[in-house]
């Protein structure tokens, strides 16, 4: 085998996803140009000719929490799966069978409810909430100093927030965002551009930063934002 196919295979990785919609087809899309395997579980087999056939990628019709189907699909080898079904309970049902049942390593659900989001998030599911990121992508883009977690971890006891710079900040250090076992700046947005923050770049004013916090020490945060920093 060349050296090259050789690599490609040691790197290959298995993944299973459960609807064929549009963001299924999209996930499968992205992954099969990565040389990666693909098997693509939905119970509408019409759906699956909206996709051009592919070596990596194995077609199942059939629900996505039967265990045959399941196995069908070698789950037992995947890395990953995305359940995107339409529907709430059959995706958190469908993640809930390959992380307890057959221990895939990454399991994510799609959830249009934000309230059930969060509670299997806190149970170590991984969860996408379809309505409350597309509220916040708007809001952000509406309200600019809008003030919003955008991740927190399954425990809930670390997010990572965004915040707007006040302009008693401009021309000071940062230095003050970096209090261990509290909060950390983790990068910097500047005029559309972001990088990797660091205790002696300087604030300006309008910078959008992002910062991982304990959850015990946003208000903290917040104060050190509204305050500026110390004499």
């Amino acid at each position: 085998m060349p050296v090259l196919a050789l690599i490609k295979y040691i790197y290959r990785v298995h993944f299973v996803i459960v609807g064929c919609g549009r963001v299924g087809r999209a996930l499968t899309g992205y992954l099969l140009e990565r040389d990666h395997s693909v098997a693509l579980i939905d119970k509408n087999p019409e759906r699956f000719r909206q996709l051009a056939p592919h070596d990596q990628l194995t077609t199942l019709v059939g629900i996505g929490f039967d265990r045959s189907i399941l196995e069908s699909a070698h789950i037992e080898k995947a890395d990953g799966l995305a359940a995107v079904t339409s529907g709430d309970n059959s995706n958190i049902v469908i993640a809930r069978v390959a992380k307890e049942i057959f221990h895939v390593p990454h399991v994510t659900a799609r959830i249009y409810d934000p309230a059930r989001a969060g509670l299997y998030q806190r149970l170590g599911i991984s969860t996408v909430a379809s309505v409350a990121w597309t509220t916040d992508q708007f809001i952000k883009r509406l309200a600019p100093e809008n003030e919003n977690s955008d991740w927190v971890d399954p425990s809930g006891n670390i997010v990572i927030v965004e915040r707007l710079v006040p302009s008693h900040w401009a021309g000071k250090s940062f230095a003050p965002f970096f209090v261990p076992g509290k909060f950390t700046l983790i990068a910097i947005k500047h005029i559309g551009n972001t990088s990797i923050a660091s205790p002696d770049i300087k604030a300006h004013e309008d910078d959008r930063i992002f910062i991982a916090c304990n959850k015990h020490s946003l208000d903290q945060l917040d104060e050190l934002l509204q305050s500026g920093p110390q004499k």
